[in-house]
Order: C-alpha cells, then structure tokens, then sequence
C-alpha cells in the first residue's frame, strides 16, 4: 500500500471511531436528562405551598451563632466568615475589597513605543 492509501484509511477510521463517539455521547445526555425529568415533581398546588411565608432580613446574635456553628461543622476550621450583615450595608467595604483585588491587575506605565 501507497502512504497515501494508509492516510486516507487512517483519516477515514478516525472520522467513522469520532461518528460513533458523538452518537453515544449524545444518546448518553439524552438518556440522562429524560432520567432528571422523570424524577421531578409535577408542578402544582402543592409546590406553591412549600413556599416560605416570609423572609426576614435581621439577624440577632442567635442566629448568626447559628450560622457560624453550621459553617465550621461542614467546612473546619479552614473557613472564616468575614461578615455577615443586611443587604445594602457595607458598600464601601465591598468597593474598598474589589479596589485591593484588581490592584494587582493594573499595568505599570510604560514608555511609549518607538518604531525603528
């Protein structure tokens, strides 16, 4: 056989073996996504009433005691809760927070660049 023979079967296999990966790909997502949809409930009167009736948005010292026991009982002693407060307060300390993370990413000034 010429080289050129055996680089045309070669791509040829290769494009069948790439065929027949896609298909079984797409019937394994297909397959997957009709299992998620048969497992979810109906939507219906009962959903709505699972609803919580009201969200409230202080927090007393019980209950961040609460949250702070929950989170290092599920993640150590390796996370820390920086701040837990109501929406809307600590904007400058947001800003002050992306201010220090981007610092970083600002370029230095350079001196412009002369074509020889």
């Amino acid at each position: 056989m010429s080289s050129i023979t055996v680089m045309f079967f070669a791509y040829g296999l290769t494009s069948i073996v790439s065929m027949l990966v896609a298909v079984l790909i797409k019937s394994m997502t297909t397959m997957l996504s009709g299992m998620q949809q048969a497992k979810a409930p109906p939507p219906g009167p009962a959903a709505a009433r699972s609803l919580p009736a009201a969200v409230t948005t202080t927090f007393g010292e019980t209950d961040i005691a609460v949250i702070a026991t929950a989170v290092y009982a599920t993640m150590g002693s390796s996370v820390r809760i920086a701040r837990i407060e109501e929406r809307g307060r600590g904007v400058l300390w947001v800003a002050r927070g992306r201010l220090g993370h981007h610092q970083p990413h600002v370029l230095t000034s350079r001196p412009p660049y002369k074509a020889t």
